[in-house]
């Protein structure tokens, strides 16, 4: 009898000791996926927190530990002193390398165009009354011979009008010597093609003999003095009466 029960003992641990064994080897704990994020509550609070000394949990008696699922599920939402922690995403980047092919344009020779500078001068003429004269029969008269008269400056010590009636017995029979006074806005300055501006005579030095007279000259332009005007000068000193109207005055 004791033998007998020594038999089953042994045939039980034996029994016992394979299915252990069994066990051991084929039961294994599948590993978790993901944790569960642990976030802070009060027993009577509206919402949740990330961290435990987070201002809103200042004044609570009591702070449980929760997982975030069972917050959400009491309805809890999360408190506006906090954000929600970003997940962090990993992104990898292929980077393809692209053949740039240059292409090279053939240059096409510029043209090179030359103008001819005319060598000619033209003037553009003013016509003034449709070149009607408004002289008057005492203007007209010859009765008292030459004359010439010459308006007084402005308050510019501009020279204003000059007026006269010309022949032969007024022209300079000597040559005109140096200018010695300077017209308002006198300047000058030197160009490649020469001097910019002269002293410009309102009737010309060979119709009258007047040289120095502020009342007779302005400022003008050397291409207004000559040879624009000197020309017309020239041929008035060959005519036999000259009759020279205020505001259409001889430049030279």
């Amino acid at each position: 009898m004791q033998k007998s029960s020594r038999h089953f003992l042994k045939w039980l641990l034996t029994l016992m000791l394979l299915v252990g064994s069994v066990t051991a080897t084929t039961a294994f704990t599948q590993p978790t996926t993901a944790h569960a994020t642990t976030v802070y509550v009060t027993r009577t609070g509206k919402h949740y927190f990330y961290k435990r000394h987070d201002r809103g949990l200042n004044r609570a008696k009591k702070v449980f530990a929760v997982s975030l699922s069972t917050a959400k599920k009491r309805g809890l939402t999360l408190s506006a002193t906090e954000t929600a922690p970003k997940k962090t995403t990993v992104t990898h980047h292929k980077t393809v390398k692209k053949s740039v092919v240059r292409k090279t344009a053939k240059k096409t020779p510029k043209k090179v165009t030359t103008t001819k500078r005319s060598t000619t001068t033209t003037y553009h003429v003013k016509t003034v009354n449709h070149n009607r004269p408004t002289f008057t029969k005492k203007t007209l008269s010859t009765k008292r011979g030459a004359w010439q008269k010459y308006g007084r400056l402005d308050s510019y010590n501009r020279a204003t009008t000059a007026n006269a009636l010309l022949n032969k017995r007024l022209m300079p029979t000597s040559e005109r010597a140096a200018l010695t006074v300077d017209p308002t806005g006198w300047h000058n300055k030197h160009i490649s093609s020469g001097w910019l501006y002269n002293r410009c005579h309102l009737i010309g030095y060979q119709l009258t003999g007047q040289n120095n007279n502020l009342r007779n000259l302005i400022t003008g332009t050397r291409q207004l003095n000559d040879p624009g005007m000197m020309s017309n000068g020239e041929l008035f000193r060959h005519s036999k009466v000259i009759l020279i109207q205020p505001d259409s005055c001889n430049l030279c």
